[in-house]
C-alpha cells in the first residue's frame, strides 16, 4: 500500500483525505525552502530529496546538474508524493 492511502476516507470527488494533506504538507516545506534558496541564491542545507525539489521547482537545471542530477533521475528519486508536492509549490510560487 502507497503512504497516505492506509486508513484514508475518500473526501467528495474521490479524493483522498490523508494523501492531500501529506502533499500540502510537502509543498510547504517546499515553498519555505524554495524562497530561502531565492533569497540567498543557491541551494540550502536541504536533504538531497529535498534540494532535488527545490530544483524542479524553481526550474533550475543548473543546480540540478551541479549537486550531480539529470532531470529525469530527479523525477525518479522524488517519487509521486514529492512530485504533486512540486506541483502545488510551483504554483504557490507563481512558477507552475
Amino acid at each position: 500500500m502507497s503512504e497516505g492511502k492506509a486508513g484514508s476516507i475518500p473526501a467528495s470527488g474521490g479524493t483522498v483525505v490523508r494523501m492531500r494533506l501529506a502533499e500540502l504538507d510537502i509543498a510547504q516545506r517546499i515553498v519555505v525552502m524554495a524562497r530561502t534558496d531565492i533569497e540567498v541564491g543557491e541551494l540550502g542545507p536541504w536533504s538531497t530529496g529535498e534540494k532535488i525539489a527545490v530544483c524542479i521547482v524553481l526550474n533550475r537545471g543548473d543546480w540540478l546538474t551541479r549537486i550531480g542530477y539529470t532531470m529525469l533521475e530527479a523525477i525518479d528519486r522524488l517519487g509521486p508524493d514529492w512530485l504533486a508536492g512540486c506541483q502545488i509549490a510551483a504554483k504557490e510560487l507563481g512558477r507552475g
